[in-house]
C-alpha cells in the first residue's frame, strides 16, 4: 500500500471527491439551512461559507500538488470508484447517517436507526468479501480496512482529547451530547452513567467511522487531505447541525464555534499521522519502545472517557444537584387576584384559576429546562368574615412536559408559553353578598422533577380578593 509521502499530495480523483462529498453534504442539509437556519444562528453562515471556502482550497490545494508533482498517472472512472471506494464509504457511515436519521432529522425512529447500521456493517463486510476475490488494485480500500480500524483509534478520541482544556478554560463540555444520543436510543434516564456510556459507545462509533471514511475515500491520505475533509469540511456541517438540532436551548458563541474547528483539526493531524506511525515507527521500536506506545495509544484512548466519568461525578452532578435543590425549593403555586363566581337558587360556583410557574430554568451546562410538575393537587377553602363559606378542590396529573420538545426548532417559544401555567380548582357554597370579597386559604402538594432530583413539595398560603357574578375586581 503505497502512499506519496508528501504532505500536500492529492489526486484528481481526490479533488472530485472533495467537490462531490461537499455537494452531496450541502443537499442533505438544505432544507434544515432553510428551515433552522434562524435556529443555527452564526452556525448557519458557518456552514454554507465553510463548504464553499472548503471547496475553494480544495482546487488550490490540487493545483499546487500538480504543479510540484505532475499529474495523476492513472485514473478511476466513476464506476470503477464507486465499487471500490463509494459503496465501502456508505456502508461504512451508517453510524453517521443513523444520528443524522435518527436523532437530528428525526425522519425515521434512533432505535430503528441502529439496526440499519447493524445491517448496514453486514452489508460491508459481504461487499468486501466479494471485493477481495476480484480486486487487483493492492490500494482498494477492501484490503486494508482492518488496518484502517486501528489507525482511527487514536484520531477519533482526539476530538475529545483536545477538548479537555477547552472544557478547562471555556466551560464547554463535551460529553454532555453522550448524554443525549443515549437517552435517545435506549430510553434511559439522561444525566447517569447508563446514558453516558450508552452514549459514549456511540459517539465514538461515529467518530471511528468519520475517520475510516477518510481512509477510504482519498487515494491520498495526505495532511492536506486530511484538513480539508476533518478540520474544514466536518466541522462546517458540524457547526450548523449541533445548533439547529442538537443545543436548542443552549447558548452557542463564537468560541465554540473555533473549538469545533480546533478539535477537528487534532483529530486530522491524528487521522494523517497515524498510518505514518504504524508504517515506519512502529516496525522500528522494540521491546520498551513498543511497550511505551502502547501504554501512550492507550492513555489517550482512555482519557476523555476517564476524564467525562470523573467530571461527571466531581463536578456536573453536585452543581446540578445544587441546581435542583434551589430549583424544588421554588415558591411555585399562588392563587389568582380574580375568582369568577356563578350563583343560582341560592347556591354558588366559584372557580379559581391557580398560577403554577415560573418553571423554566438553566441546567449545569447552561441548557434551558422546564421544571417537571406531576400529581399537582389544591384544597382551598373560600373565607369571609373569619367564617369559610365554600370549600374547594383542583388536580392535575402533570403539567405539559416542555422538556420532550427540546429539539423541536420552537422550543424556546413553547417554554415561554408554558412558563405558568393555570390550574382551575372549583368550589362550591353560599354567594357572596356586596362588596363581595374573600380569603382564599389554600394548599397544594405536587412532585417536581428537576434534571437529577424529583420531591414532593407543599405549598400553602392566604391571599385576598373580590367576587362578583362575571366580572371580578382584585383587592389584595
Amino acid at each position: 500500500m503505497k502512499q506519496r509521502s508528501s504532505w500536500y499530495a492529492m489526486t484528481a480523483g481526490d479533488l472530485v471527491t472533495h467537490l462531490g462529498i461537499i455537494s452531496v453534504a450541502l443537499v442533505v442539509v438544505a432544507p434544515g439551512l432553510v428551515r433552522r437556519g434562524e435556529v443555527g444562528g452564526i452556525g448557519t453562515t458557518i456552514c454554507v461559507i465553510g463548504a464553499a471556502a472548503t471547496a475553494a482550497l480544495a482546487i488550490a490545494a490540487y493545483l499546487f500538488a500538480r504543479r510540484r508533482d505532475g499529474g495523476e498517472p492513472r485514473r478511476l472512472s466513476p464506476r470503477d470508484w464507486i465499487a471500490k471506494r463509494g459503496i465501502v464509504y456508505v456502508l461504512s457511515q451508517a453510524p453517521v447517517a443513523a444520528i443524522y436519521a435518527g436523532f437530528f432529522f428525526r425522519v425515521v425512529p434512533f432505535g430503528l436507526a441502529a439496526i440499519f447500521v447493524i445491517v448496514s456493517f453486514l452489508l460491508l463486510f459481504v461487499w468486501a468479501s466479494y471485493r477481495r476475490t476480484r480486486s487487483t488494485d493492492p490500494d482498494e480500500p477492501v484490503h486494508h480496512l482492518h488496518r484502517y480500524v486501528l489507525w482511527a483509534l487514536v484520531p477519533c478520541v482526539l476530538f475529545s482529547v483536545a477538548r479537555i482544556p477547552t472544557h478547562q478554560g471555556f466551560g464547554f463540555a463535551y460529553w454532555h451530547p453522550w448524554y443525549d444520543f443515549g437517552s435517545e436510543l435506549t430510553g434511559l434516564a439522561p444525566h447517569h452513567y447508563p446514558s453516558l456510556l450508552a452514549g459514549a459507545v456511540l459517539y465514538t462509533l461515529d467518530g471511528l467511522v468519520l475517520t475510516i471514511g477518510y481512509y477510504v475515500l482519498f487515494r491520498r491520505h495526505s495532511l492536506t487531505n486530511a484538513v480539508l475533509y476533518i478540520c474544514l469540511y466536518i466541522s462546517s456541517i458540524y457547526c450548523f447541525t449541533f445548533p439547529a438540532y442538537g443545543r436548542i436551548g443552549m447558548p452557542s458563541p463564537p468560541m465554540w464555534h473555533a473549538v469545533v474547528f480546533w478539535a477537528h483539526f487534532a483529530m486530522a493531524i491524528g487521522a494523517w499521522y497515524m498510518p505514518r506511525f504504524f508504517r515506519t515507527t512502529w516496525p522500528r521500536l522494540r521491546g520498551r519502545g513498543r511497550a511505551t506506545a502502547i501504554s501512550l495509544i492507550g492513555a489517550i484512548v482512555l482519557a476523555p472517557y476517564s476524564y467525562a466519568a470523573y467530571e461527571a461525578s466531581e463536578m456536573q452532578w453536585p452543581k446540578q444537584q445544587r441546581l435542583d435543590g434551589d430549583l424544588l425549593d421554588r415558591a411555585l403555586v399562588a392563587a389568582p387576584d380574580l375568582v369568577a363566581m356563578t350563583s343560582a337558587d341560592g347556591e354558588a360556583r366559584y372557580t379559581l384559576a391557580m398560577r403554577v410557574g415560573p418553571r423554566s430554568y438553566t441546567n449545569w451546562v447552561n441548557r434551558t429546562r422546564v421544571l417537571g410538575v406531576k400529581d399537582l393537587a389544591i384544597t382551598a377553602r373560600l373565607v369571609v368574615a373569619g367564617k369559610p363559606i365554600a370549600w374547594c378542590a383542583g388536580h392535575a396529573s402533570e403539567l405539559e412536559d416542555v422538556n420532550e420538545a427540546t429539539f423541536d426548532p420552537d422550543f424556546m417559544a413553547r417554554v415561554r408559553a408554558g412558563e405558568y401555567a393555570q390550574v382551575p380548582v372549583h368550589c362550591a357554597g353560599p354567594p357572596v353578598g356586596e362588596p363581595g370579597r374573600v380569603a382564599i386559604e389554600w394548599r397544594a402538594t405536587a412532585t417536581l422533577i428537576g434534571d437529577r432530583e424529583s420531591a414532593a413539595r407543599t405549598f400553602h398560603g392566604t391571599k385576598s380578593a373580590s367576587v362578583t357574578g362575571h366580572r371580578v375586581v382584585a383587592s389584595n
